[in-house]
């Protein structure tokens, strides 16, 4: 099953700092394949494929200098991974027009975007991403093989449509307008949905379709550091999306490891192999908030490079520029 790491695709800025978020379980079991989204890698090279200028460089490192979290991430406690918000897709690369089929910690969903009938501060591109489970109540075909219908996401198999709630709103097969309205009465009738955010770039997905699930994320902010954001501002479709055969504890080991950066991703804006040395972590279990560089619960073990000007590979190369050879 595919699966998505949020808290590293908004930890890995220049002068890096990475958060292990803590999990409800001691334990968390994580399926053997995974779906890197692009925050992750951008992230981790953000400062080398932008443009950006020496006071930013210098901000950045003043930043990681700081080695915390914010304060309002020490007051939040351990969240269940189904009650987080993960990044999902790129929504540049999802076409509109159609139904998508993800996963998302064992879950196989559907993302689609319904259309508003007028554009209005809540929808300022007139309309919304919507993510509902990629099951069709009726026969459970996958609503991903569907289409997009009259502001509606419409079964492939027999037409049974559904709002962006996931309410059934249409049955064309049922005999009667009545017998119709009360099939669609029936809670079985439903498809769950779950909540979604757009940010950096990005879909991000809050896999939790409990009655208060909505309310709850809400409530939360989006994980993603300020360069990434101004980042995306930049240049919105500078992101990809690629598929790991591993899982995300491999994943989680190579982006704390710094020191592959110049060799694996020579010539990728500043990133020089030629420039390539040694990378001195700090690392602080439970560490105090001082900086506001991360959101959300405070991170239980912080790893940050020690004078990030001299030994991240991304803010050295930058500052020396040096030619490729």
């Amino acid at each position: 099953a595919a699966f998505v790491i949020p808290l590293l695709a908004l930890a890995l800025t220049p002068g890096t700092r990475t958060g292990l978020r803590r999990a409800a379980s001691p334990v968390a079991r994580v399926p053997p394949r995974c779906s890197l989204s692009a925050a992750a890698e951008v992230a981790a090279v953000a400062a080398a494929v932008a443009e950006v200028s020496e006071a930013e460089v210098s901000a950045a490192a003043e930043l990681s200098a700081a080695g915390g979290v914010s304060s309002e991430a020490k007051r939040g406690s351990g969240r269940p991974l189904t009650q987080q918000f993960w990044p999902t897709a790129l929504e540049h690369e999802l076409l509109r027009d159609r139904p998508h089929a993800i996963q998302l910690l064992g879950k196989r969903l559907v993302l689609w975007f319904e259309p508003a009938s007028a554009v209005t501060a809540d929808e300022p591109e007139g309309g919304n991403w919507r993510c509902m489970d990629d099951t069709c109540a009726h026969r459970f075909a996958p609503l991903s093989e569907g289409r997009i219908s009259n502001g509606c996401l419409s079964c492939a198999y027999h037409g049974w449509s559904y709002d962006g709630d996931g309410a059934c709103v249409k049955i064309p097969s049922a005999e009667s307008a009545e017998s119709a309205e009360r099939a669609k009465a029936n809670p079985k009738s439903r498809v769950r949905s779950y909540p979604v955010k757009r940010g950096a770039g990005m879909l991000w997905v809050w896999p939790d379709s409990s009655q208060d699930a909505l309310a709850a994320a809400m409530a939360v902010e989006l994980p993603v550091s300020q360069l990434l954001s101004r980042l995306v501002e930049q240049k919105p479709n500078i992101g990809y999306m690629r598929e790991l055969p591993y899982g995300a504890e491999l994943l989680g080991e190579n982006l704390l490891d710094l020191a592959h950066l110049p060799h694996s991703h020579h010539g990728l804006g500043a990133l020089n192999r030629e420039s390539a040395g040694p990378v001195p972590l700090r690392f602080e279990m439970n560490p105090e908030p001082s900086s506001s560089i991360l959101k959300g619960p405070a991170p239980l073990l912080q790893a940050s490079v020690v004078a990030p000007i001299l030994n991240d590979p991304i803010l050295k190369t930058m500052a020396t520029r040096r030619p490729l050879p």
